[in-house]
Order: structure tokens, then C-alpha cells, then sequence
């Protein structure tokens, strides 16, 4: 299919779970890129009218964003489509990573109308599932709707606007956003439980681990010293991804996940809707810090991971990356800092035989 130069075609993802609030309702990223309230008459398309429970239905909670662009060849051979759907699901990406909420891509609708028109019906793309009932199934923490207003609309737009200038520039984020995006859409999906919980370690292996030793040490490790803000927070976190991780390898070699469920972290066990909340808290948060990092200069994985582990062992950087972290100042600073220690190789021990013996006395003593 052949489109004319100046044919518009418009591609929109729906977006459930999540309230706009802005007035008027919609909110422009950038020139024919924006996210808006669906439309009562797209939402009555959405669902048969027949189905049960229809009239519940039209009051949820959901947005659109849509991405309109101009095509000189077959749609699905140019570049422009290719860069299109990337930048929709760069801000379906942002929304998750925004506050610690689940939402849910329904589906990708193509179409030549404008903007506000949606010509096809939508029955054939939806699922005939709740929109509500999905968030029933995950943590308390998270599933309340996100909400976007207009005291968030600057904030949005920098977690948005950083995202979007790190696109395809670090692989290893790439990935750890995919991976991290399809946990969470399987929200509510009860066969998918425990493949959300093999995909949210998945992002966070893409993201601080390489193929090194000790992964069940080093990933909760470093989770730790990313998100903790005091030895007793590291402790949980580190702990809790211990076990987590533990289960995950018995998920994947095929284990009968019913032997080692509910988790237990310390003698207290945590029911699995639980683990799957604060894992996904756990991810998104560590994703949040190094998106962070990248944007300062650490783009290389490599330098990332040192840096991190630097941080476990040295007061004065986990000092200097946590200012830079809970302030987003001094960036540069914490650069050349990490530079004038590259040398010196401290972080060395935490891939040695002798630190292995006394890992836990090392967590325990991690600087403030």
C-alpha cells in the first residue's frame, strides 16, 4: 500500500489504568506527539454492548497517546513508521517509570484519519477483559489509577524528555525497559504471575549485571546500593532480592513454584502479590537512578557498574552518588570524581575469592 506524501496517518496506543486531568485534556509532548483522555465514544467502541458489566466499563480509568506522521512509501517499510511506534512506546515507558503505578498498552490502532477520529472498530484489537479487574490482581501500593494533573505535567515531561534522548543510545537500558514494560502489562494475568517475576529480574539483570560470577550476590548487592538510603534499608532490599532471585532460578530450571511459595525473607513470609509489588517498586527505582547516571555521563555499562560497586565499598562515593541521585545536581562533578578513583580499582574485591567469604560482614558495614 502505496501512501501519498502529504497522507497523514495517526498511530495510538490505549493506555489503561491511567486518568488525565489536564484542561484542556490532552497534553502535547512535542510537534504531533501527545497523550489525551480517551473518548466516550471510543470507549463504547472498545467493548460489545452487549458484554456483561458494559455500563462499569465506560467509567475506567484510560488515555491514549498518539503519534501522527506523514508517509511517502509502504507504511510498514519506512523509517518514519519504525520511529513512530518507538517514540509511543518510549511514553508508555515514561508513564510506568512516572510514580509507582501499573499501566496497561491495550493495543497499537493504525489508521489515515485525523487525530480524533478513530475509524475502525476496536473490538477486534481489544481484549474482552475488564480494564478495572487487572489491577485488582497485583500489590495495594500500586494499583490505585495513575493520575496525571497539571502540577505534574513539567515533571512527566523531563522524565519523558530524558528517556527520550537516551533512546537506543545504551543497549543494556533498552532492554532492561522492555523486559521491565512486559512484567507489567501482565498485570491481573494470573497464568503470567510467575513470568512477571522472571521478567522483572530479567530488566534488572540487563541492567547491573554482566556475565560475571555471583550474580545471586551482586544484582541484589547493587540494587541495594542504588535504592537504599540507610544500612537498614539496603539489608531489606538486599534480602528480599536474595530470595527472589533464588525463586526466579527455580522458575526458569522448571521447578514446581508451589514448593517455595509464599516467599520467605527472614522467617516472614510474604505473599506472592506482595513480592511481585515490591520487585516491581525495587526495578523501577533502580531504573529511575541509572537512567539518571546514563544522563550524567555514565553510558557505558561497565563504568556504570563500577561506579556502583565503588559506592558499596567507599563512603565518600556512595556519599557523592547519592547527593547526585536524590538531587539530580552535580552530575559532572560525580564524573570526574569517579575518573580521579578509575585507577585505583577498589571496587576489585567484590569479584575476589576473599570477598566472597565475608560478603555479608561487608553489606552490614556499608557506609550511610
Amino acid at each position: 500500500m502505496i501512501e501519498d506524501e502529504n497522507k497523514q496517518w495517526l498511530l495510538s496506543a490505549y493506555i489503561g489504568n491511567v486518568q488525565i486531568l489536564f484542561d484542556p485534556p490532552w497534553l502535547n509532548l512535542r510537534e504531533n506527539l501527545r497523550i489525551r483522555r480517551i473518548l466516550k465514544e471510543e470507549q463504547r467502541e472498545f467493548y460489545p454492548k452487549n458484554f456483561e458489566g458494559f455500563d462499569r466499563r465506560i467509567e475506567d480509568l484510560s488515555c491514549v497517546i498518539e503519534r501522527q506522521v506523514s508517509f511517502k512509501k509502504t507504511i510498514w517499510d519506512s523509517p518514519d513508521y519504525r520511529q513512530a511506534r518507538a517514540d509511543l512506546q518510549t511514553v508508555f515507558q515514561a508513564l510506568l517509570l512516572f510514580v509507582d503505578r501499573l499501566a496497561r498498552q491495550y493495543t497499537l490502532i493504525e489508521t489515515g484519519q485525523g487525530f480524533r477520529e478513530i475509524s475502525e472498530s476496536l473490538e477486534s484489537y481489544a481484549p474482552l477483559s475488564d480494564i478495572a479487574l487487572w489491577a485488582e490482581d497485583v500489590a495495594f501500593h500500586h494499583q490505585r489509577p495513575l493520575v496525571l494533573d497539571c502540577d505534574d505535567e513539567e515533571e512527566f515531561k523531563k522524565v519523558w524528555e530524558r528517556l527520550d534522548k537516551l533512546q537506543c543510545q545504551a543497549s543494556h537500558l533498552d532492554m532492561s525497559l522492555d523486559r521491565f514494560a512486559m512484567a507489567s502489562q501482565a498485570a491481573g494475568e494470573s497464568y503470567y504471575r510467575m513470568h512477571r517475576l522472571v521478567d522483572y529480574v530479567s530488566s534488572m539483570e540487563a541492567l547491573l549485571t554482566q556475565n560475571q560470577p555471583e550474580l545471586s550476590f551482586k544484582l541484589p548487592l547493587r540494587m541495594a546500593t542504588l535504592i537504599g538510603r540507610s544500612p537498614r534499608e539496603c539489608q531489606d532490599v538486599f534480602d528480599f532480592m536474595r530470595e527472589v532471585y533464588d525463586v526466579r532460578s527455580k522458575i526458569v530450571h522448571g521447578d514446581d513454584p508451589r514448593k517455595f511459595l509464599p516467599l520467605k525473607v527472614r522467617e516472614v513470609e510474604i505473599d506472592f502479590e506482595e513480592v511481585l509489588g515490591r520487585v516491581h517498586s525495587y526495578s523501577r527505582r533502580s531504573i529511575r537512578f541509572v537512567i539518571d547516571l546514563i544522563d550524567a555521563g555514565f553510558k557505558k555499562k561497565e563504568e556504570l557498574l563500577d561506579l556502583v560497586d565503588l559506592a558499596t565499598l567507599r563512603s565518600d562515593m556512595r556519599n557523592s552518588m547519592m547527593s547526585f541521585l536524590d538531587s539530580g545536581k552535580d552530575g559532572e562533578q560525580l564524573h570526574n570524581q569517579f575518573k580521579g578513583l578509575e585507577k585505583a580499582r577498589f571496587y576489585d574485591r567484590l569479584i575476589t575469592e576473599q570477598f566472597d567469604e565475608s560478603k555479608q560482614k561487608t553489606l552490614r558495614a556499608m557506609p550511610n
